[in-house]
């Protein structure tokens, strides 16, 4: 697979803007900016979704878009292309930045207290094993 539904839509409607017979309306540079500013925005959200992870700062990109705890299903959330088209990326992956490293802190501090243990008495090998709870 080789394109999301995100960029396919973008391309599709932005088509439909530029149109000639529109085009009075959008082709003034602050509103081809925005299109630029939207998709890079869609560009990020179709790396994570392919799982690709080959733009800068992805993984950062994806921790920030979770915490903020949008609803994507247009159907419960009808301000959701709203509040797409109003993030700002910076933004976005700096929060994601910060929340990974603490992430990575609770990760760390758990693996400290791995243990291991045995599968099956042993018959299916050996794993790593910690005890943690729900809010990790």
């Amino acid at each position: 697979m080789e394109r999301s539904g995100v960029t396919i839509a973008f391309d599709y409607f932005k088509e439909k803007l530029v149109n000639p017979d529109v085009s009075v309306l959008v082709n003034q540079p602050s509103v081809l900016g925005e299109f630029d500013r939207a998709r890079q925005l869609f560009q990020y959200i179709e790396d994570v979704d392919l799982w690709r992870w080959r733009l800068q700062n992805s993984k950062a990109f994806r921790s920030g878009l979770k915490d903020l705890k949008i609803e994507f299903d247009a159907r419960i959330n009808p301000s959701l292309f709203a509040q797409l088209l109003s993030l700002d990326l910076e933004n976005v992956i700096s929060q994601g930045t910060v929340s990974l490293s603490h992430k990575q802190k609770l990760i760390d501090e758990c693996l400290s207290k791995s243990y291991e243990i045995a599968l099956g008495n042993g018959a299916y090998g050996h794993c790593l094993a910690v005890n943690a709870d729900a809010t990790l």
